[in-house]
């Protein structure tokens, strides 16, 4: 969107259709804090004008849901070693784009668990960019 709002949706199935606000919604640190739909007032107020600006005559919310998906500060991935533990690999912040990526991430943690140098240029991806 000009103001830089971004939605998403996934196609209709059983005259209902799915859309969220990527940049919208509760910001938590815990699967805890999260509040069911409705509860925080922007809910829906967010996703409903876009809605109907996109798709005019559209009928109301059937259902409503709060779902999570874990962000980076920067959303981007963050694909590195813990800290302290060379031996374990980190992929996470995938800031609901990791489903898309599941082959490449799943062919980079493979060969990690096989000692094998990644095929890709993990660099960007370094857990150190958010110290620097």
């Amino acid at each position: 969107m000009p103001n830089g709002d971004q939605y998403y949706g996934f196609p209709a199935e059983n005259d209902e259709l799915k859309i969220g606000k990527h940049n919208g919604g509760q910001r938590i640190q815990a699967q805890e804090e999260r509040k069911p739909f409705a509860a925080v007032a922007s809910d829906g107020a967010e996703a409903f004008p876009f809605l109907r600006n996109v798709l005019p005559g559209i009928g109301g919310c059937l259902h409503g849901a709060a779902c999570t998906y874990d962000n980076s500060p920067d959303e981007d991935f963050i694909i590195d070693t813990l800290p302290g533990h060379e031996n374990t690999l980190v992929i996470t912040g995938l800031s609901g784009h990791g489903f898309k990526f599941a082959p490449v991430l799943g062919e980079i943690a493979a060969d990690f668990a096989l000692g094998k140098t990644p095929s890709f240029d993990l660099t960007p991806f370094r857990l150190s960019r958010f110290s620097q």
